[in-house]
């Protein structure tokens, strides 16, 4: 009996030496995965990490992103700066060269007053007046008297805001001719665009100016010498226009002179501007003595 015993006691305790040793491996079986699967999410972390860590040049992690775009974002700015800076240089050079070189050609371009710019919608110095009556019309009124200075007929035919005076030379061709007009009012167009209301810059920049004008008593020159004329001096043709916040005067002349040289009993052409408030008021042309 005794014997079974022990050998029942020795069953048993291989039984549950059996088990411990199950238990033993499973245990162990279960730490080699815990320990398995710990290794490979340390890899895994590890790998993810490094990434991170090798691409923070590119973008993953915030503060490398925002230093990158702060990056990016500085270079264009400074892009940006340097071509605007470029277009800015290039359109202001551009603005400065452009006016001056067409200030330079209009000044080139125009002409000093000339006979050829004594008309009046088109009718010239010289007209008879049925010719002037073809482009004006029939004139409001006409009337006729002597001048006193030079003993010859002159008939004056007046429209609204204009007047033109005839001349007869009895002694050349006995008919009459033009040789002055008044103009005062805007509806009329003289040489060069020249009209009533245009503003005095305007009136001026028609004709031909020096670039470096000089004085003469009270006005500016635009161009020539008019102490020439004073002075009695000129053989030649004379040119010359001045003018001042009140108005301006351009006299053309040409040989022969009576004297030899030009003087003021000289025929000449002439046209007077009158300004009022920085704009053409009135005009007025002639061809004949400046004595008259």
């Amino acid at each position: 009996m005794n014997s079974n015993f022990f050998k029942g006691q020795q069953l048993t305790l291989n039984i549950h030496f059996a088990r411990i040793i199950l238990i033993f491996l499973i245990i162990s079986v279960s730490l080699w995965g815990i320990a398995g699967c710990e290794q490979a999410n340390t890899t895994s972390g590890q790998s993810t990490t490094t990434p991170v860590s090798s691409s923070s040049t590119s973008s993953p992690q915030p503060s490398t992103t925002g230093q990158s775009t702060t990056t990016a974002s500085s270079v264009s700015t400074t892009t940006t700066k340097a071509t605007t800076n470029t277009t800015t240089t290039t359109t202001t050079t551009t603005a400065t060269t452009k006016p001056r070189t067409t200030e330079s050609s209009q000044t080139n371009q125009k002409t000093k007053f000339s006979q050829a710019d004594l008309t009046i919608n088109g009718v010239p110095v010289n007209a008879t007046p049925a010719e002037a009556e073809l482009v004006l019309g029939k004139p409001e009124t006409t009337s006729t008297a002597m001048d006193q200075l030079t003993g010859l007929d002159v008939m004056t035919n007046s429209y609204d805001g204009l007047q033109l005076l005839f001349m007869n030379d009895a002694a050349a061709t006995n008919v009459f001719k033009l040789k002055y007009v008044e103009v005062m009012d805007e509806k009329y167009t003289l040489a060069r665009g020249l009209k009533i209301g245009m503003s005095t810059e305007a009136a001026l920049q028609l004709f031909f100016a020096e670039q470096n004008p000089q004085k003469y008593q009270i006005y500016s020159i635009l161009y020539g010498n008019p102490a020439e004329l004073d002075q009695e001096e000129a053989k030649g043709a004379l040119d010359f226009a001045y003018y001042n916040k009140d108005g301006a005067r351009f006299v053309h002349m040409e040989p022969p002179y009576m004297s030899g040289t030009a003087t003021i009993y000289d025929e000449m052409a002439l046209l007077i501007l009158s300004f009022e408030d920085n704009k053409l008021a009135k005009a007025f042309w002639m061809l004949g003595a400046g004595a008259e």
